[in-house]
């Protein structure tokens, strides 16, 4: 803990000196306190820190939460959140950052510590992890044999070795198709047994053996052992091919003595053993200690690890100089008495060290039943026992971690007892219990009595967890009066022969997220209120499924006629007509709709829409396109149905028709004047005895009439447009043919306007 570098991004300035002392008492260093992120990152390389305590709201460009993100994707440095905001939005984006924590203002000095403590810890144990998946990882892919994963009897992964072995460089051609096109039809009986006992029963399939063919059509004869795993979140099965023989096989046929081998051949299982296993290196020798017969393993063995020929006749140990000759020279004397030797031993080829698990045994020739022949068989487990030096290292390295945790972990065997604790379950049960844990307690002594028992509670998951199913449950205790929820995990653990021994049980307080949780379930709840209660139609569709309906409200049934059931899992085109009223195809339109909403920029648009029973609507749509991740999309489609808006907007035009027509047909001229007196419309009369044009638009009274007649006319309209009442009257205005006498009837418009029809009325009786 000591000389850890703390590194503090906060704006408030009186918070320094009270993160100064904490972190001094608590034995940190403080290397820098920054109001700003952008300051802070600029000078992060050059401090090198070992944690950030990070305030979320801050000034500048950047905020904590972006900053944590450039932190821990450029460093790599744990990143603990320092705010008072408990909004449920700014939580769910402090989560999606992996933080390493978040504290509430004010911050308690105790679990300031405790929380950069854990912080370090679990960064610590994820850059463990990460290293260490990845040396697996590395070594799957780079195995000499062939790794296969199935789901659903499809290949969802294979190793390089197994690209090489289907005679293929595109991993696309293997990917999710079925293993039963690759195994020969009589083997296919025996391929799906192995397979469906180790699914079902969660184990091993046994070692069995099969003939496959390759993308090329090539058959070859495979040894398949595997097991059943978890894959992707699946029942699948891992698969190791180890290919035995094959057409085409010269540079690696075995070598024997052919009068010794049809010997051999009469003895039961001998030649099989000898022949036509090449999983390790096998030698037969003689009295005199000279190669008579090897297999595939041995010749491979020999060519790539020794860079040696065989040849018969020749003495063992001139080919595998390596060998004490004085040890194994006994040994072989001992085997041609009858005796079986097995042993260990390492030897170093080159500057590396190779494990070798050997077994030394007399061959008998049946004719004779003497025994002149002794079996050399050598089993390489150098891989394994890096390995497992490995996982010691790891485990070695992890035990601090174990102990510090402030986590309770209990390693327990089948009946209830404690093998193991760390220093966190002691202390708690000393608190709880008072009773001093030791190696051998019963964990059902620190589980409630009353709830021991009761179905799906902790003997019942502890069987589960028996079975190999990682089992996790939360349950909520009462501590001094308060609520809280532990977070309990228990874990099958498996010896070195893959069989479930053990139990791993750990506990974590998780009642600041179930606070959470509780409150996201509120906020989801009200949602799911407005969502089910809205009067426009919400679909919620899949768009990488191929634009599936995979939620819809109750408005949505109503609206085009299914039941919510007949609507789930429903292509979204079988809602829409195959062309929309502009002759697009609705295939074609949607598409580019919805990649507008990708774009952000969709707006809402018109739509014609089918009912069930095969009627069409118009609707006003619109779509909110969603991201949860490079995989998964969705779109979100609000519908309103406009239809009776679309018949008003269409009774309304069919009117403006109409009363269009019969504005043409009216044979008098006819002005819009406003209460200012000024013109703003106009048609002439038939015979425009007036002889006006458009121009007279935005002209006024006194442009039309003599000045005595303007100030009566302003009357006029002024009094229509107060009564609403028509009014006429009767004037001679100057023309193109001269002054002529007119009559003008003059009604309301709206509240500014008055239409005025204008007619000649020179050949009528003048008026007095």
């Amino acid at each position: 803990m000591k000389d850890k570098k703390i590194l503090v991004v906060e704006d408030d300035r009186m918070l320094s000196t009270v993160f100064k002392m904490f972190l001094t008492d608590l034995g940190y260093q403080l290397v820098g306190f920054f109001a700003d992120a952008d300051e802070a990152l600029e000078k992060f390389r050059e401090l090198d820190p070992d944690c950030v305590l990070m305030d979320i709201h801050l000034p500048g460009k950047t905020d904590g939460i972006k900053a944590a993100e450039i932190i821990y994707q450029k460093y790599n440095v744990p990143v603990i959140y320092l705010t008072s905001d408990t909004k449920e939005s700014t939580i769910q984006r402090a989560v999606a950052t992996n933080s390493y924590g978040y504290l509430l203002k004010p911050v308690n000095k105790t679990v300031l510590g405790i929380s950069i403590e854990m912080a370090l810890a679990k960064h610590k144990y994820d850059k463990e992890i990460f290293v260490r998946e990845s040396r697996y990882r590395t070594l799957i892919e780079d195995s000499p044999d062939t790794i296969v994963v199935l789901t659903d009897d499809k290949i969802q992964y294979i190793n390089f070795a197994g690209l090489k072995l289907f005679e293929t460089i595109y991993i696309e051609e293997l990917l999710e198709k079925n293993i039963y096109d690759f195994v020969e039809p009589e083997n296919q009986s025996l391929f799906r047994e192995k397979i469906e006992y180790a699914l079902k029963n969660k184990t091993k399939t046994g070692s069995f053996s099969f003939h496959l063919n390759t993308l090329k059509n090539k058959q070859l004869f495979i040894e398949g052992i595997g097991s059943q795993i978890e894959f992707k979140n699946k029942n699948s099965v891992q698969i190791i091919f180890r290919k035995l023989s094959d057409s085409e096989s010269f540079d690696d046929k075995p070598l024997y003595n052919e009068e010794l081998m049809k010997n051999l051949n009469e003895s039961e299982g001998a030649f099989q053993s000898v022949i036509n296993s090449n999983q390790d290196a096998m030698f037969v020798i003689d009295k005199a200690f000279n190669i008579k017969i090897t297999n595939r393993a041995a010749r491979k063995f020999v060519s790539s690890i020794l860079k040696k020929e065989i040849s018969l006749d020749r003495s063992i140990f001139d080919l595998l100089n390596f060998l004490d000759k004085e040890e194994f020279s006994g040994l072989f004397v001992n085997s041609l008495e009858g005796v079986s030797h097995f042993l260990n031993r390492v030897f170093r080829f080159q500057d590396e060290k190779l494990f070798f698990r050997m077994q030394i045994f007399p061959l008998v020739k049946k004719a004779e039943e003497k025994l002149e022949y002794v079996c050399i068989r050598m089993h390489d487990f150098s891989e394994r026992k890096k390995m497992e030096n490995e996982i010691n290292e790891i485990k070695s390295d992890l035990m601090p971690l174990f102990n510090s945790s402030i986590q309770r972990f209990y390693l327990v065997d089948f009946n209830y007892r404690i093998v193991t604790f760390n220093k966190a379950s002691e202390e708690i049960i000393k608190e709880e219990f008072n009773h001093k844990l030791s190696k051998g307690d019963n964990l059902l002594d620190f589980i409630p009595k009353e709830r021991r028992h009761d179905p799906g509670y902790f003997i019942e998951k502890f069987q589960r967890a028996r079975n190999g199913e990682h089992v996790i449950y939360r349950q909520k205790i009462n501590v001094e009066d308060s609520e809280q929820w532990v977070e309990a995990h228990l874990e099958p653990v498996s010896n070195e022969k893959g069989e479930i021994n053990r139990i791993l049980m750990w506990t974590v307080d998780v009642t600041k997220e179930k606070l959470s949780e509780n409150a996201l379930l509120e906020s989801q709840k009200r949602y799911y209120s407005l969502f089910s209660e809205a009067n426009d139609a919400i679909l919620m569709v899949d768009h990488d499924a191929g634009d599936v309906l995979v939620d819809c409200n109750s408005k949505s049934n109503e609206m085009f006629g299914y039941t919510r059931d007949e609507m789930l899992g429903m292509d979204l085109l079988v809602l829409s007509p195959e062309s929309q009223p502009s002759g697009v195809l609705s295939r074609e339109k949607r598409e580019k709709k919805i990649q507008e909403a990708y774009e952000g920029n969709c707006k809402p648009f018109y739509w014609v829409y089918k009912r069930k029973d095969g009627s069409l609507f118009d609707s006003e749509v619109s779509l909110t396109a969603i991201k949860i991740d490079e995989n998964q999309k969705f779109v979100y489609a609000i519908i309103r149905d406009i239809s009776e808006r679309k018949a008003l907007e269409n009774n309304l035009r069919k009117s403006e028709q109409k009363i269009q027509s019969l504005f043409e047909a009216i044979p008098d001229a006819i002005f819009t004047v406003n209460k200012s007196g000024e013109y703003t419309d106009f048609k002439p009369d038939v015979n425009n005895f007036l002889g006006l044009d458009n121009r007279i638009v935005g002209k006024t009274l006194a442009d039309l009439f003599p000045s005595d007649k303007v100030l009566e006319m302003k009357e006029k309209i002024n009094l229509v447009l107060e009564t609403g009442k028509p009014e006429s009257a009767i004037y001679e205005i100057p023309t193109r043919k001269g002054k002529k006498w007119f009559e003008s009837r003059i009604a309301k418009l709206n509240d500014s306007e008055v239409i005025s029809v204008v007619r000649e009325v020179t050949s009528f009786d003048k008026p007095e």
